[in-house]
Formats: C-alpha cells, sequence, structure tokens
C-alpha cells in the first residue's frame, strides 16, 4: 500500500505541516500541565508539592514553534487548553503568523498555478 505512495513536495509539505501542529498543539499542553502543577516561573526551582519544578516551555519556544509553521496547532492548543490567552503577545502574534503563512502558501499555489 505505501510501496504505490508518489512522494511529492506537496506530500512532504502536507506531513511537515500535519507534525510540526502537532507538536505545537502538545507543547501548549505540556506546558499548561507543567504550569498547573509547578505554578509559575520560579527562581527557587520547586514546585507547590516541594519537589524539583520539571522547567517550563519558554514563551519564546512557544512562539517560534509557531513561526516555522505550527500557528495552527499553536492556536488550538492556546484556546483549548486555555494557555496564554490572556497575553497580547500571543493573542495578536500567533494570528498574524497564521495569516502571513495562510498568504504565503496562497501565493505558492498562485504561482504554481499560473506559471
Amino acid at each position: 500500500m505505501l510501496a504505490n505512495i508518489e512522494i511529492t513536495p506537496s506530500l512532504l509539505f502536507a506531513a511537515y505541516a500535519l507534525l510540526i501542529n502537532l507538536v505545537a498543539f502538545i507543547m501548549y499542553g505540556v506546558d499548561k500541565h507543567r504550569a498547573q502543577k509547578n505554578g509559575p516561573h520560579r527562581k527557587s526551582k520547586k514546585g507547590r508539592d516541594g519537589k524539583p519544578q520539571k522547567d517550563r516551555i519558554s514563551e519564546a519556544a512557544l512562539i517560534w514553534i509557531g513561526v516555522f509553521g505550527g500557528s495552527i496547532g499553536a492556536i488550538m492548543g492556546m484556546y483549548l487548553f486555555h494557555h496564554k490567552t490572556q497575553k497580547r503577545k500571543f493573542t495578536i502574534l500567533l494570528p498574524l503568523i497564521f495569516f502571513a503563512q495562510l498568504a504565503a502558501i496562497v501565493y505558492w499555489i498562485y504561482l504554481n498555478r499560473f506559471a
């Protein structure tokens, strides 16, 4: 069954998009879980239960995963997990990144369709 599938640039792009968005979604879920378990970023590195705190995922990493193509997964994770929804940086940047990526995809399709 898989032997008959032709690997095309479109298929590779779709696979990459699916994977990066899944990773982004999971990153938001993991960071939300760690935030609830350990509280906000602290210098003491101990959670509410006194055990060593697992490191949170940085805000920069959460934004960059969207820049690298995971904007849909990041937005879905942000709102499904109710994580970072009060931070303007996220509520403004991620939709802007998504629309820029959408415009680039539409432009690429237009160039390939009419070139």
